[in-house]
């Protein structure tokens, strides 16, 4: 983007986290792909008018917007005094955190809850908190463990946000927002790697092997893959068992030589 048309002020951007902030004017801002990223929208003032993958939604303030990844974002208007803040998570973060027991993401980044969750006041003061938290920390010396502070802060956050969510009510159960059944597949795909991974000393690879324990083809597999993570079944499961290993290397006592093996 043009820097002189900019509209919002980037705070962070890692390889997998991005802040955004002082968001404004999205009118006509045309088609958005967020297939590769999670993203929730944080309405400060105003209103936005937005169609997730045809479905009209509707934000104002203390609104929070969840779009999850597999969704193309089109057609948003805002108003005039329109404000908001967003954060963005990439696919690689998802799929790190989806076996992470401490956060019940499925609640959060369920595709069929309701998009729009309105905030309280305590939830809104709460977040503000994390938010001048970060801004302090990014005008700070960064030093080799900042992304690992930031990857931190962001799993409390998130963990945070679960606790509202359950707290709400908001248990992902809303029937008028339509499930894909390549979405329920995909979800499938990863819960099963994660598992295999987990439990077995030799986690097996193969797409052929999860392809038949979900009773589909190869070749089918691989195009739900590239349809709701743009990546094939073989570089989601391969991203699956890396992430394990950086898990492992990070913060297991295992050998290097152990967790090759």
């Amino acid at each position: 983007m043009d820097e002189k048309k900019k509209n919002f002020d980037i705070v962070l951007s890692t390889r997998d986290i991005s802040v955004v902030r002082g968001i404004k004017h999205l009118e006509n801002a045309g088609n958005v792909d967020s297939r590769r990223s999670l993203t929730f929208l944080f309405v400060d003032k105003g209103k936005i008018k937005l169609e997730m993958n045809k479905m009209t939604v509707v934000g104002k303030r203390h609104d929070m917007i969840v779009c999850p990844p597999n969704l193309i974002l089109n057609n948003s208007k805002t108003s005039l005094n329109f404000e908001g803040k967003a954060v963005m998570l990439s696919n690689d973060f998802l799929l790190s955190i989806i076996s992470n027991v401490r956060i019940k993401w499925v609640k959060v980044f369920n595709n069929r809850m309701s998009p729009v969750i309105h905030l309280d006041d305590d939830f809104v003061r709460l977040l503000d908190i994390y938010e001048r938290l970060l801004l302090k920390r990014v005008t700070m010396f960064r030093g080799r463990m900042f992304e690992e502070v930031v990857t931190h802060l962001t799993l409390a956050f998130l963990g945070e946000l679960s606790c509202y969510v359950e707290r709400e009510g908001n248990t992902g159960d809303d029937p008028s927002v339509p499930v894909r059944q390549c979405d329920v597949l995909f979800k499938k795909l990863i819960t099963m790697v994660n598992n295999n991974i987990s439990s077995s000393t030799m986690p097996n690879r193969s797409i052929q092997f999860y392809a038949t324990e979900l009773n589909v083809t190869p070749k089918y597999l691989t195009h739900v893959c590239k349809l709701c993570s743009g990546q094939t079944a073989k570089e989601l499961i391969d991203s699956i068992i890396i992430n394990r290993i950086e898990y492992l290397l990070l913060r297991s006592d295992l050998s290097v030589k152990e967790i090759a093996m």
